[in-house]
């Protein structure tokens, strides 16, 4: 194999690859990704980590087709250091060299009959949508599953059909973030890895207008003109997230609030929690929201924020960092929170431009008194 290419494109293609290789495992060629010149003009990166794939190309001219497999990390820091000289890669038997003006390299390669087969992901029924939309809708919940990997059905992203649209949800059991986006994908809810997540997200930044989003029975599939990326589905069943979520016609009270002021305030207080005591005092009582959290060593935070309320007192303690998460990811600048009774959970939604509540939601119980 030997082929050209420029050191922009061959950065692209390791940028959105590399990251699926692993750092540690016991199969070493886990840790490389598999080259492959072909057609003359086309030069093409695979990394597959057994629970996600992906596949980038790019533009070079390929003076004899091949394929090989190189250590994705130790590639990706050659390439850095070069400078803008089009790059030369020609391999052997076992080795590789990449040459850049007068800089040259010699990496030692595995056999490209090593690597493992992906799965095969064509003719997948796909909807267009735009990629950062994607995005945002999945930063806009993934901040809510659970981080525990044991509790597989909870460390994912529930995609659930929608008339048309989708909702997305997660929980770890003491939260939950639901958002409604307004195309399906597939005809039956997925479940999708937060591992899975995080490869769409590096794979996918950078990259601006529409991309193609399909499954079959055991991958979530996004594909670009020069990128494809599989992300194997959770063969599970997620919670029933409905069970959570309180009947509106309980709701006590629904307090309109400032984000911003409501989120400063929240980050100041924060400054007396640790890792063992997370809890916030809130008080909601006549046009007042009152914070504050206690450091049985240091001392006391207190912070209040006006507000528009004239109903019955309210009190509880919440975790202070689903708190700011759960602010934090939310972007309008009105929201409202729900309060449905001592020991229930507090709703927060953005406040839509008609005066409306949004649908979607970011929910977090209380902890005990």
């Amino acid at each position: 194999m030997k082929l050209t290419t420029t050191k922009a494109a061959l950065l692209s293609t390791l940028i959105r690859t590399v990251p699926l290789t692993e750092a540690r495992t016991t199969l070493p060629i886990l840790t490389h990704v598999l080259m492959t010149a072909r057609d003359g003009d086309t030069l093409s990166l695979s990394a597959n980590n057994l629970e996600s794939y992906c596949e980038a190309s790019c533009a070079a001219t390929i003076e004899t087709d091949g394929m090989m497999c190189l250590p994705g990390r130790k590639l990706l820091e050659i390439v850095k250091t070069l400078g803008d000289d089009d790059i030369t890669i020609e391999t052997t038997e076992h080795r590789t060299k990449i040459t850049a003006g007068a800089a040259s390299f010699t990496l030692a390669t595995l056999s490209a009959e090593d690597f493992p087969v992906a799965s095969a992901v064509e003719n997948i029924e796909h909807i267009i949508i735009d990629c950062d939309a994607f995005l945002d809708a999945l930063g806009s919940v993934d901040y809510a599953a659970s981080s525990q990997e044991s509790r597989f059905n909870m460390n994912a992203i529930y995609f659930e059909p929608n008339g048309g649209a989708s909702r997305m949800v997660t929980t770890d059991g003491h939260r939950l973030a639901l958002v409604h986006w307004r195309a399906q994908i597939g005809y039956k809810p997925i479940l999708v890895p937060l591992a899975g997540v995080g490869v769409l997200v590096k794979a996918l930044h950078g990259i601006s207008g529409e991309v193609q989003v399909g499954c079959d029975e055991k991958n979530l599939v996004v594909t670009t003109e020069n990128l494809t990326i599989a992300v194997r589905l959770i063969d599970s069943e997620f919670p029933d997230y409905r069970k959570v979520i309180p009947d509106p016609a309980n709701i006590q009270a629904n307090v309109p609030l400032n984000r911003n002021e409501l989120l400063r305030a929240v980050r100041r207080v924060s400054v007396f929690t640790s890792d063992t005591n997370k809890g916030l005092r809130l008080a909601i009582v006549e046009n007042l929201v009152e914070l504050k959290t206690t450091h049985p060593d240091l001392g006391e935070g207190r912070d209040v924020v006006d507000v528009e309320y004239s109903g019955e007192p309210i009190s509880l303690i919440v975790n202070s960092a689903y708190l700011l998460d759960a602010l934090t990811t939310m972007t309008a600048d009105r929201i409202t929170a729900e309060y449905f009774g001592d020991g229930l959970p507090l709703i927060f939604r953005a406040v839509m431009e008609n005066e409306t509540p949004n649908e979607d939601l970011h929910l977090v119980m209380p902890m005990r008194k």
